[in-house]
């Protein structure tokens, strides 16, 4: 079995062990993870967004059973996250029976993994810690292993808020914890997909946690609130490489409002490298030795699904590598760019 290709600054020789022995199953083998969690649990469930089927190169996936979301290991509550229990069985579009989910907690964070890396706090804050910023963030390509962390991903689930519309909902990635603590919260860069409760989509880019924020537009995705409504919302990352051979990285935000599977695309922007989404000196990238306007092009093992100070009823989360075809890289090449508000 190969190592995972971590690389560390003067890492302390005891600590890089056991996080060594750790990601390569000394607590959970590897090898089993990746088959009973990604493989076997795809080939099962054969679901995803139409038109964005999952990479056939990097097989990195994980349709949990919604059947069983309380016991997969791979599914973690965070925040102040508790009592995970199921709330309401009811009919989807397509007439089968699901099973919503809900929690308690204020600060809702629910992560879904990969189905091989599964992290604890401290190996998190480990990490973090020992990279140096962002210029070795861009050469390593991942938080932990760019062959088995989530990159060019899809990740979502079905909501349906029934107490607080304040705050809606934010799906991100590209990060590892946010916490301003460990090295002044470098681990939380993300882009972050939101959907209010009146139905409008927009972006968040979190340079760093919690200072390096950057908001987009919002723009109208449904005709109604979706105010005690199950509705599929998903968020898209891919990266590419512009003609002026400038990076950019492509946010997609998805909906499914008949929750009969039939995902549409109802948001496509891109954020482009030098493009000034960000703001100089300590409040954007300067402040890990990246650009000010940094392009977060780094996978991470996790997806993220937050909502805070409301009641929500959940179902079917998933996450998915996808392939960055011709095709998506043209259509990313001719988009508009993020919309700074």
């Amino acid at each position: 079995m190969d190592k995972l290709n971590i690389h560390y600054v003067h890492m302390n020789p005891v600590v890089l062990d056991r996080i060594l022995r750790y990601l390569n199953g000394n607590r959970s083998s590897y090898k089993e993870n990746k088959s009973d969690y990604a493989d076997n649990n795809f080939r099962k469930k054969q679901e995803y967004v139409p038109g964005f089927p999952p990479s056939k190169i990097k097989q990195i996936q994980m349709f949990p059973d919604n059947e069983k979301l309380d016991r997969i290991k791979f599914f973690v509550l965070n925040g102040d996250t508790s009592n995970l229990r199921q709330t309401a069985n009811i009919s989807d579009g397509n007439g089968n029976m699901i099973n919503q989910w809900t929690v308690d907690g204020n600060k809702i964070r629910l992560t879904l993994f990969n189905g091989i890396t599964l992290l604890k706090k401290w190996e998190e804050n480990e990490i973090i810690s020992r990279t140096s910023g962002f210029e070795e963030l861009e050469k390593r390509g991942s938080w932990v292993d760019p062959k088995s962390d989530f990159l060019n991903v899809i990740w979502g689930m079905y909501v349906q808020r029934k107490e607080g519309i304040k705050n809606g909902f934010s799906f991100f990635s590209r990060s590892l914890r946010h916490n301003k603590d460990i090295h002044d919260g470098m681990g939380g860069t993300a882009y972050k997909g939101n959907l209010d409760i009146e139905g409008s989509l927009s972006v968040k880019k979190e340079i760093w946690h919690t200072g390096g924020y950057q908001f987009s537009k919002k723009y109208q995705a449904t005709k109604d609130s979706v105010f005690d409504k199950r509705i599929g919302y998903a968020v898209g990352l891919y990266n590419f490489v512009y003609d002026d051979l400038r990076r950019g990285v492509c946010v997609m935000q998805f909906i499914d409002e008949m929750c009969d599977g039939a995902w549409k695309l109802k948001y496509l922007r891109c954020d482009k490298e030098d493009m000034g989404w960000g703001k100089r000196g300590e409040g954007g990238g300067e402040k890990f030795g990246g650009k000010y306007d940094q392009l977060i092009s780094w996978g991470s093992p996790k997806v993220t699904f937050r909502w805070d100070n409301s009641v929500t009823w959940f179902d079917s989360p998933f996450a998915y590598e996808i392939d960055v075809t011709d095709e998506m890289t043209s259509t990313a090449k001719n988009a508009p760019l993020i919309e700074p508000r």
